[in-house]
């Protein structure tokens, strides 16, 4: 008869494999590698933010400065030789940088009138730094009266300084128009004189110096400029008598709306 012998708890204690668990020094490990890896995607992630925020912002500082430049090279593109009355009825030069309130003045054509406004096509724009912003301003109006409201605008901040320069008709660079020589004159041509290019040149403090040339498609030449080949006078470039002045015909007329508003 076979015999059954009773096992003891103790014994099934011993067969069973012990059940090992992490130390403290594992537990310190785990928590201290964990703790690494996330400084390090904080601090990735931290930094491409950053990296995108900078770029978003120099984004848009490129975006105001093609802006700015577009206004610039529109106005510089349309000059016309058409000199206004201020609003105490004394003559200003088509185009000029004497002004010690503004950086220039210049009067250019293709002013928009798409709601058939009773003004002319024509305008008066003048451009002025004031504490490192650069505004673009004009009047409604050609001749203006003393309580004509001068309109602006902000073209671009950060500007450090703007140089402005004139090519002659002997093809010399000038810092200011009109010239010296033209003053004076008891005729009254010399009020519509416009240099052959112009030359802009901004300091920012983003971009660094940026500049452009732009030649003038209404050059006009007058008694007070000598004609470019060493005429003078009354006498222009075909040989005809016609009094020393010519002007070049505008191209085109009329340029695209501007954003926000502004004409």
């Amino acid at each position: 008869m076979p015999t059954f012998r009773r096992t003891t708890h103790l014994e099934l204690s011993a067969r069973r494999p012990r059940e090992q668990g992490f130390t403290l020094l594992e537990v310190l490990i785990a928590i201290t590698i964990t703790g690494l890896i996330g400084v390090g995607t904080y601090q990735l992630f931290n930094s491409t933010m950053r990296t995108q925020a900078v770029m978003e912002e120099k984004g848009e500082k490129l975006e105001r400065m093609q802006r700015a430049m577009a206004f610039i090279s529109r106005d510089m593109q349309q000059l016309v030789p058409r000199p206004v009355r201020n609003g105490y009825g004394d003559q200003e030069f088509a185009l000029t940088n004497r002004n010690s309130l503004y950086l220039l003045e210049l009067t250019r054509l293709g002013w928009r009138n798409p709601m058939l406004a009773p003004r002319s096509e024509l305008q008066r724009v003048i451009y002025e730094l004031v504490d490192g912003k650069l505004y673009r301003s004009y009047y409604p109006v050609l001749d203006r009266a003393q309580e004509t409201e001068l309109r602006s605008q902000e073209l671009l901040d950060e500007v450090e300084e703007v140089t402005l320069q004139f090519l002659d008709e002997k093809n010399q660079w000038h810092d200011d128009w009109p010239l010296e020589r033209m003053f004076g004159e008891d005729s009254d041509e010399h009020y519509k004189a416009l240099p052959k290019a112009v030359r802009i040149e901004i300091v920012h403090q983003t971009f660094g110096t940026v500049y452009r040339i732009y030649d003038t498609v209404g050059y006009y030449r007058t008694p007070t400029t000598q004609v470019p080949g060493g005429n003078t006078g009354g006498e222009n470039q075909d040989g005809d008598d016609s009094g020393g002045i010519e002007a070049v015909p505008q191209e085109g007329g009329e340029d695209e709306e501007s954003q926000g508003g502004f004409f």
